[in-house]
Order: structure tokens, then sequence, then C-alpha cells
């Protein structure tokens, strides 16, 4: 599909398409009000990405939007994920790796190798409820890793739009006015 077929106004369009329109790719729409640096897409093995670094704004954060299809290896989408933690540490103090990891979390035995990563960057995976829900199962396929305390997601029921639910991502957290003030005694 081309672009001004997909636009919405006062946001802009960024996306890293697949070859073939049966296998993947990764879109996001950015509000006007945020000004954006793409640092790096990428489509090889049947993973997309799109990174990127908020400029302006609350939140400087660098962000990692990821598709792996079914299509790719185990092993090509650690070495991904491991290179991509590497890129964004070196390009951000905090960032979020976020998408469809077609790992089901509740299974910890072949999620393993992707959690393992995680420990060695210092990431946690904070989805904690079903992103994808059927008549005949419940799973965590879609991951939101952090390096950042005090993000927040919440899963909404969106079967009727995809076959997965839509994620919002709260990384404003507002702490009690005794959680501040603790905060500020203990700095």
């Amino acid at each position: 599909m081309e672009d001004n077929t997909l636009s919405i106004p006062n946001y802009s369009l960024y996306r890293v398409d697949s070859a073939n329109r049966h296998t993947g790719g990764v879109a996001m729409y950015v509000h006007n009000s945020l000004q954006i640096q793409v640092l790096k897409t990428s489509s090889i093995n049947f993973i997309w990405s799109l990174s990127f670094k908020i400029l302006s704004g609350y939140v400087n954060d660098t962000f990692c939007l990821v598709y792996r299809g079914h299509q790719s290896s185990n092993s090509n989408f650690i070495e991904f994920l491991q290179q991509s933690c590497e890129f964004l540490c070196s390009n951000s103090n905090f960032f979020h790796i976020l998408g469809d990891f077609n790992y089901n979390f509740y299974d910890k035995t072949k999620s393993a190798p992707v959690l393992n990563v995680l420990k060695s960057y210092g990431l946690t995976q904070i989805m904690n409820s079903p992103t994808r829900e059927t008549q005949n199962s419940s799973t965590i396929i879609d991951w939101l890793l952090t390096n950042k305390k005090n993000v927040n997601t919440t899963v909404l029921n969106s079967n009727n739009i995809a076959d997965h639910n839509m994620i919002k991502i709260n990384l404003f957290i507002k702490h009690k006015n005794s959680e501040v003030s603790q905060l500020a005694k203990i700095r």
C-alpha cells in the first residue's frame, strides 16, 4: 500500500516493508508534535525492525519496533536481538524493544534463549497480560523489553481490529506524594 492510503492527519508514517506482501514488516505513526530520528532499519532473515530516538518532549528514549516472522529461525532472532541490544546500548541510556516476537512468554522452555539475552543486557520483559487470544489459546507473543524503571503497559482487547490486542505503553507513571517525598529524602 502507498503511504497516502495509510495517512492519518497530524501523524507521520514510518515503515519497513517486506519484499513480499504475505510475510511481514513494521510500521508506526508518530504525532507531528514529536521530533524523532530514525537510527536504523532492517529487513533480514524474516525479521523487520525500525529503531528511532525521540528528540523532543519529556521522554528522550530510544525504541526498536520488531516483527519476527514465523519463518525466522531461533538462532537468527537471538543474533538479531543481541546486535540490537548492542546498538541501542551505544545510542541511548534508556531503550525499549517492542513487537511481535512470536515466542510465547508463558512457554519458559522455548523463550529461554530470549530471556538469557535479556538478563545479559539488564532488560526486563514487562508484558504480563495475553496479547493474542483465540478460542483455544491465550499467549503473550508481543513483548516489551526495557531497561527503564516505572514503565507500565495495558493490554486493550482489540480482537475486532486485528488478531493481536493493542498495547498501551505509559512512560509517565506518576508517583504518590508520599513516594515523591521518600525519593527526595533518598537523594
